[in-house]
């Protein structure tokens, strides 16, 4: 008969064991093994509204964002989102058409690409094949929480990139005062306050991206933390040259 074991003090492992083994078992995952965080914004026919559909988020409800690996959401309408941009890169994604099943073929890098289209009926670019291209551009950084921060992708797409190209321009017209005069700060220098609002055109409305630049880091963790993250993503476009992000869903744009 097994000798029943009495647990003491001295039978509990403490956080020293742990940081000993620290990374054991992790050793052979790869960024390509990993689903990437994106943060999008849900509409109303997201299906993380609808609690008829499978991907129904609980308490999930149009204009929030949502984080796609970890369903987390966050209602920008009673707090923005902190978030430091770390890179960027603009690619030339081409989709499947729905009624052909849907989903990302690859993902283009030259613009090119964009002179085998035609424009359909909903202003899409169309190639030959019956593919669809989305120009997209992708904010890459990290969400500051006061648990600590998340490296998370922001794709913008459509009538979104009016918002990165403002979202660019106010980052790249900020300006410090140095010891040899004014200069460009690193993009992670400053947090911008992320929120949602309603937009419209002749097509319809929907939620879309309002950006304000927001503190400067002034922690040097934090101001490492996010360089180190731009370090790493340096080739963004390669690094999301295979990755899978959802489609949006119905949209009216």
């Amino acid at each position: 008969m097994a000798k029943k074991a009495t647990e003491t003090a001295t039978d509990l492992i403490d956080i020293a064991d742990l940081a000993t083994a620290s990374g054991a078992g992790l050793e052979g995952i790869r960024g390509a093994d990993l689903a990437i965080p994106f943060l999008q914004i849900l509409q109303q026919l997201s299906p993380e509204v609808n609690e008829g559909k499978s991907d129904y988020v609980e308490g999930a409800k149009p204009g929030m964002v949502i984080n796609s690996v970890t369903n987390q959401l966050y209602d920008t309408k009673k707090t923005p989102i902190r978030f430091v941009p770390c890179s960027f890169t603009k690619l030339f994604v081409e989709w499947r058409p729905r009624e052909s099943g849907g989903g990302i073929v690859c993902s283009h890098r030259d613009p090119a690409i964009l002179t085998q289209c035609h424009k359909n009926e909903k202003g899409q670019d169309v190639l030959p094949n019956g593919n669809i291209v989305s120009t997209t551009a992708y904010h890459f950084g990290l969400v500051v929480t006061e648990n600590g921060e998340e490296k998370v992708l922001i794709p913008m797409s459509s009538t979104q990139l009016k918002n990165s190209r403002r979202w660019l321009s106010l980052i790249t017209t900020v300006k410090l005062q140095g010891p040899n005069g004014p200069f460009t700060p690193p993009m992670f220098a400053f947090e911008y306050n992320l929120k949602t609002h309603m937009e419209e055109n002749s097509k319809g409305s929907w939620y879309g991206w309002n950006i304000e630049l927001g503190e400067q880091v002034k922690e040097k963790r934090l101001f490492l933390e996010a360089k180190s993250a731009y370090e790493g993503t340096k080739n963004l476009a390669g690094l999301l040259g295979g990755t899978q992000q959802k489609e949006a869903e119905a949209l009216p744009y």
